[in-house]
Formats: structure tokens, sequence, C-alpha cells
């Protein structure tokens, strides 16, 4: 297994339901800078593994590992994360709930947060449905902050409460 597994419990969904136990797979490349400035958030297209988005990262490419830590994330519904084949009983197979592209970006930022503490990225990309996570203003993209160098940095979801699953406002 060359990726890792975060796991939480009691994660709840847009659709009302609670999933006992939530996991989202990832796999990072490159070094988290001290000042956790460099992060592209990379989640996978629907129905894709980690190692579909290998090809695209590499040393002297636009995903530079030498310049950036890459989270590759595998969205829910995909295999690898909480899915209706690998989640039990009463929510596998056709019982699993209805999913958001929402519901991944808060679990995507939650565990952005509780395993590296990082509270802002530097960009999200992705294609296919993992490209809409980024583009859908779910939350991963709630305020730009411009660093002194005059880039931009974009920051994670505020925190919200656990019952709380509406969209944050974009200001």
């Amino acid at each position: 297994m060359d990726y890792d597994v975060y796991e939480t419990e009691g994660f709840g969904l847009q659709s009302g339901v609670a999933l006992p136990m939530t996991r989202l797979a990832y796999k990072t490349h490159g070094t988290l800078s001290p000042g956790k400035d460099n992060v592209i958030v990379y989640p996978s297209r629907y129905a894709g593994t980690l190692a579909d988005q290998d090809y695209l990262i590499g040393p002297g490419m636009a995903l530079d590992p030498e310049k950036y830590f890459i989270m590759c994330l595998n969205m829910m519904g995909s295999g690898l994360s909480s899915s209706p084949s690998n989640t039990p009983a009463p929510f596998d197979g056709p019982r699993f709930p209805k999913v958001t592209q929402y519901d991944n970006v808060r679990l995507q930022a939650q565990m952005l947060r509780e395993v590296f503490g990082i509270e802002q990225i530097a960009l999200a990309v992705g294609w296919s449905m993992g490209g809409d996570v980024p583009r859908s203003g779910g939350g991963l993209v709630v305020h730009v902050r411009p660093g002194h160098d005059g880039s931009a940095h974009l920051c994670l979801p505020d925190r919200r409460e656990a019952g709380d699953h509406q969209r944050p406002r974009l200001e």
C-alpha cells in the first residue's frame, strides 16, 4: 500500500446521514514547508485511483514535488476512500448514502487540519470530477489572501459545527 488513510467517526453528510466511520485515502509527494505554504490539493477523478495521478507529478513539472507538498486525495465513492464497496452495513452497496462534492471538500479540509495542521493551500487542481472539487466553490476556496511575494493563497473553509452542512459564503 503506497498511500495513507485518514479515518474519522461520525462524519455528517449534507444528506443528513452520519457515517459511523469515514475513510479518506491520500498520498503525498514532496515535503511540507515549515510555513506550510507550499500545499497543492489534487483530488482524484471519480472512480480514479491515486496512481492515476502520478504521471502529472515530477521534478521540473508543474506539480513539482521538489517545490510543493502535493496532496493527492481519493474522493468518497471512488473505492479507496469510503465507498459502497468497502463500507459495512447498514451503508454498504446500494445503501451507501448520497455524497456531494461539498462533503468531499469538508472531509479533505478536516484531514488537512487534523493530520498536517494545514489551514491554507497554495493551489487546488484536478481533472474530470476531481477538477470539480476546486472549481465548485464547495469550500476549499473561501478567501484568497495575497502573499508577501505577490502570490495568492487559497484558504480552507472556516470551521463549522458538526451539524452545520451549509455551504460557506464566498467573500
